[in-house]
């Protein structure tokens, strides 16, 4: 029966596709979190446990769900190995108070510590964003450098100056004028295939100080869409709260 705990945990923990509902640690999304919670349950409740055994040794087949779920484990991880992202933003983060040395690296991510393909470019990727949303609040930021705690130092500071990157592939096939929307407040560069966007007619405080909404125009077919944003409102060092201005939102 341990055997097959550890089996059935395997299948959900190791790294598969981002396609996949289940794509591994860090289960990051609510149905991985329900699924975990719901082994844990069983498998410290002894009724259930028990059921679970007797209904397997009725099974005239029972000596092939271990060979079964192993098999399933190499094809998950063979879909992580043949397709690791997720559809959305490949994202490269970092940080502004204390920068990595190399400079062609990303932040890593305890949502992807181990992905090193990027299409920006770079030597890794932090992670896949399905959508590029700071939002209003603090704790929509989820700022993958924000994981790697002490190398930034004190974490009670109100707002952490930061540049990202993002990569995507647009497709537009149909006859339509279309555009991408982007709304928010910081320093921007913005490229969709061969339309930029361009700020810099826009004074640098007013970058900050206020939301603005922009439109860059959509080629027909496949086109490279990039991103570089960067929040830095300041000039304090760390360890001194920053002034209280407008949050960062890029959606």
């Amino acid at each position: 029966m341990k055997s097959l705990a550890i089996l059935v945990f395997l299948f959900f923990a190791v790294p598969g596709s981002g396609q996949l509902a289940w794509d591994g640690i860090p289960f990051s999304t609510r149905i991985e979190f329900a699924t975990l919670v719901l082994f844990l349950l069983a498998i410290f409740n002894r009724t259930i446990r028990d059921w679970v055994r007797t209904h397997l040794a009725r099974l005239s087949w029972r000596g092939a769900v271990k060979p079964a779920l192993a098999l399933l484990i190499l094809l998950k991880f063979l879909t992580f190995t043949w397709y690791p992202f997720s559809d959305g933003f490949d994202a490269c983060y970092r940080s502004l108070y204390l920068p990595l040395s190399n400079e062609s690296a990303c932040e890593k991510s305890y949502e992807g510590p181990f992905l090193r393909r990027s299409d920006l470019g770079l030597s890794n990727t932090s992670r896949t964003d399905r959508t590029i949303d700071f939002g209003v609040h603090m704790h929509d930021w989820s700022l993958p450098f924000m994981n790697d705690y002490p190398r930034l130092g004190p974490l009670w500071l109100s707002r952490f100056p930061f540049t990202a990157s993002y990569g995507a592939v647009v497709h537009h096939d149909s006859t339509a004028k279309l555009f991408l929307p982007i709304y928010a407040n910081g320093e921007i560069d913005a490229r969709l295939g061969d339309n930029s966007l361009d700020v810099s007619t826009v004074p640098l405080i007013d970058q900050y100080q206020f939301r603005r909404l922009s439109f860059i125009g959509v080629p027909r077919g496949n086109s490279e869409f990039r991103l570089n944003y960067r929040f830095s409102d300041d000039d304090l060092s760390v360890g001194m709260l920053p002034l209280q201005v407008a949050d960062p939102t890029l959606s």
